[in-house]
């Protein structure tokens, strides 16, 4: 009897974390990003640099951007606020907001969907004090 008991359970368990993984795997194909990663090279002190991040919804049913929380307060996000139907596009854009940091910086946001899924976005550069001419 325990042997069965545990043989279903076994059974019951897999079967759960393959709908689980399989509803990930769908996530993946049915929403694309254009890019998940930008790099800003070279930027002077102060200076805010924006990036949009465009995404298109390839699955059957609209999907919506629930939140996007960045990383850091230097980096704020804005996104389509409307669901995204089949085939139509939506856009995430991160500012960085250089002002204080010099040196290399490395920011992110995570997307979140209203399915609970999410997708990492990140970007990266390098800011420098301007020289003053004299």
């Amino acid at each position: 009897m325990k042997k069965s008991i545990s043989i279903i359970l076994t059974v019951a368990f897999s079967v759960l974390l393959s709908n689980g993984s399989f509803a990930q795997e769908e996530h993946k194909q049915s929403v694309s990003f254009d890019k998940t990663s930008h790099s800003s090279g070279l930027i002077i002190e102060g200076e805010k640099v924006s990036t949009t991040f465009t995404l298109t919804n390839k699955g059957e049913k609209p999907i919506s951007i629930s939140k996007v929380s960045s990383s850091c307060g230097c980096t704020v996000p804005t996104f389509s606020k409307d669901p995204i139907k089949k085939g139509e596009k939506g856009k995430v854009e991160l500012v960085f907001n250089s002002k204080g940091r010099i040196g290399a910086f490395a920011k992110s946001a995570i997307v979140r969907f209203s399915d609970g899924t999410q997708q990492t976005l990140k970007i990266k550069g390098e800011v420098y004090k301007e020289i003053a001419k004299k």
